[in-house]
């Protein structure tokens, strides 16, 4: 942010998740995708991040004031749906569906507890905090955790009929519970904490893929890595990338600064896909790589910075051409220079499966008190 203005970055997906340049989309259509080992592929399946998931509807329930206001669990008044004796109940989903996300910046050593397909007891039982730790198998780091915003479980939590989310206690304040609902037809078998070995290796998998987080993955052999020196001043354009009648994906890209962090706020990264008049991708370098007031402020899977390096291994099909170029705003003081190297591989988009990445940004002087919209699509 700049004084009074409001910089704001929204990354639309088309649908679930994989690292790397290495990462390949997949080609055949499905059935239904559901259940506890199709979740846990999501959490390391990079390449299918485009991949268009029309059988099923994403949907949240949190602690959001139910007025407009600010009360967002504050106080608790709108951090359950309802009372039983001195317990609050969370949630209560109706199935066949999927728990993938529980965030809370202030958990407790409170019981939350889990009853599945109206199952009078409980199947799972602990420890609000326990449910992030990492010592309460399967719920294993790097999985569940704690990052600057709060502590937070991707796990998936599936539940063939219905799921009931009970806090034991009074104090509950802040949560969101992200959940995934699917067809009647999905065929899910409802959560248990006994893993098969088949589900041990994938949570495994996932784990191991995300501890990695900021790290260079390494390349599979049909990508190619192009790189380009750029120097800018201050209105100055540089095409860094261009592919025209092949089609592709990007699968990565690395940009190494020359210059200080904040001069990437006048730096704007933009790419086009196919036909689209406009820039799908359009923001400032800083926003884009998760900067926070002219500083690197993120280091994840996919996207981040580590050290002088920002990266983005989010896949970006398209059908037969791409543009990615860097641009200086006319108010850039002195020179932005550096390397930037793309991924890339000649897989075009499979657009009866894959949707592509567009990104939204704004830089305005919004009214206060007033609801300020970040998107119309």
């Amino acid at each position: 942010m700049h004084g009074a203005k409001a910089a704001i970055v929204l990354i639309a997906l088309s649908t679930p998740v994989h690292n790397a340049p290495q990462a390949q989309a997949q080609s055949e259509p499905a059935a239904v995708e559901a259940g506890f080992e199709a979740e846990l592929r999501n959490l390391f399946e990079i390449g299918s991040l485009p991949r268009y998931r029309t059988a099923s509807q994403v949907a949240m329930v949190s602690s959001y004031d139910r007025t407009g206001g600010n009360d967002d669990g504050f106080t608790g008044t709108y951090s359950y749906l309802r009372r039983e004796g001195d317990h609050r109940v969370l949630a209560e989903l109706q199935g066949p569906g999927t728990v993938n996300r529980i965030f809370t910046p202030a958990p407790t050593n409170k019981h939350i507890s889990f009853y599945f397909d109206g199952e009078a007891t409980p199947r799972v039982r602990v420890k609000f905090h326990d449910l992030f730790s990492g010592d309460t198998p399967p719920f294993n780091k790097p999985v569940v955790g704690q990052g600057a915003g709060g502590y937070y479980s991707y796990l998936p939590i599936p539940y063939k009929k219905s799921l009931k989310i009970v806090y034991e206690g009074d104090d509950v304040r802040f949560h969101q519970i992200q959940y995934r609902t699917y067809p009647q037809e999905a065929e899910i078998e409802s959560f248990s904490l006994e893993l098969t070995d088949r589900q041990a290796e994938l949570l495994n998998t996932a784990a191991t893929l995300w501890a990695k987080s900021g790290a260079r993955p390494e390349p599979a052999s049909d990508v190619e890595i192009r790189e380009v020196l750029f120097d800018l001043g201050a209105g100055d354009s540089e095409e860094i990338f261009a592919v025209s009648q092949a089609g592709g994906r990007i699968l990565g890209i690395e940009v190494d600064r020359d210059q200080a962090p904040e001069v990437g706020q006048s730096v704007f990264l933009e790419a086009i896909w196919d036909d689209d008049d406009a820039p799908a991708i359009l923001s400032p370098l800083n926003d884009f790589f998760g900067y926070a007031y002219g500083a690197p402020a993120t280091q994840g899977l996919l996207l981040g910075s580590r050290g002088q390096s920002d990266y983005s291994y989010l896949p970006m099909p398209f059908d037969h051409a791409g543009t990615v170029r860097l641009r200086a705003a006319e108010d850039l003081e002195g020179r932005f220079s550096g390397t930037a190297r793309i991924y890339f591989s000649r897989q075009s988009r499979k657009s009866d499966l894959e949707g592509r990445l567009y990104t939204s940004w704004r830089r305005e002087h919004p009214e206060e008190g007033k609801p300020y919209t970040l998107l119309e699509a």
